[in-house]
């Protein structure tokens, strides 16, 4: 039967077991809440005889080799040795601080600035079992890549997810496609006159605002300000700038 130990090694641990171990994981007998994880990339270093006896770290190991410990019950670093010693080292993270690796690759696709290789990434996650920190996230790194619209995408979900969530129900309406009202007017015979006259006319004020009603111009200026003082703010006039 394995025994199990808890402290601090004092040689790096063998890294066949490691490799071995990446692929498994097991639960601290004296936490139920947590759970261990970690994979040769995951390890902190290790510094031997630097024992604190008040650090909340708590570290499992495995293996059929001896290897000597450094007793973390004692402020000496006394040195001690058993034969059913398990080396492989795990740290014990609690479920708030799991790597999300998920998320560091949506980030750096994000940072990449590569619009479809975010998009890819991000397809690749299951939203479902997100929560809205994750959704705003999501948002965020979209905007980052340039794919607003998949930034809608995921401001839609989360918000009919998460009804109550304050930030993504604005995300969702700042997002929102626009909406058009149909109208069953006829056409403005006036607004037709107007878009013709600046068929024909318009690159002569090019970068300039122009003021038509009718079909005939009525003033130009730099600014549209000063084209409303100038004519006045009346709703059967358009304002509009040369091209």
């Amino acid at each position: 039967m394995m025994s199990i130990y808890t402290g601090i090694p004092t040689r790096n641990p063998n890294l066949a077991a490691l490799l071995m171990m990446n692929f498994l994981g097991a639960r601290d007998p004296e936490d139920a809440q947590s759970i261990t994880i970690g994979g040769l990339s995951d390890l902190p270093p290790v510094y031997p005889g630097t024992i604190d006896q008040h650090s909340q770290d708590r570290y499992i190991y495995f293996s059929d080799l001896r290897e000597d410990l450094v007793d973390k019950s004692t402020s000496t670093g006394t040195s001690i040795v058993t034969e059913d010693v398990k080396i492989v080292r795990f740290p014990v993270f609690f479920e708030s601080e799991i790597i999300d690796h998920e998320m560091i690759q949506l980030e750096r696709a994000a940072e990449s600035g590569d619009e479809r290789a975010f998009i890819e990434v991000a397809k690749n996650i299951n939203w479902e079992n997100r929560s809205p920190e994750n959704y705003l996230r999501g948002i965020q790194f979209a905007f980052g890549a340039g794919a607003h619209m998949y930034a809608r995408r995921l401001a839609t979900e989360g918000a009919e997810k998460y009804p109550e969530h304050q930030e993504l129900q604005k995300y969702a309406r700042i997002l929102a496609p626009p909406k058009i009202i149909q109208s069953n007017l006829p056409p403005d015979p006036t607004l037709r006159e107007s878009r013709e006259w600046l068929k024909a006319h318009a690159y002569k004020y090019r970068g300039q605002w122009l003021a038509l009603k009718n079909g005939e111009l009525l003033g130009v200026a730099a600014t549209l300000r000063e084209l409303r003082n100038r004519v006045g703010r009346r709703d059967d006039i358009l304002f509009t700038k040369g091209f």
